[in-house]
């Protein structure tokens, strides 16, 4: 999968990585799975 962001959010992230000893993958899939359990909870409280 090839996923194209922003330069300016990349460098972001590639920060976020850093400071938090964390892979650009490992971090990109913790984002991933949070916003979806968000995502998920707002659905689920609308029915």
């Amino acid at each position: 999968m090839t996923i194209y962001f922003p330069p300016d959010l990349v460098k972001r992230v590639k920060h976020a990585c850093v400071d938090l000893d964390m892979t650009l993958s490992d971090f990109v899939r913790s984002a991933v799975e949070e916003y979806l359990k968000a995502l998920e909870t707002t659905i689920s409280e609308k029915k």
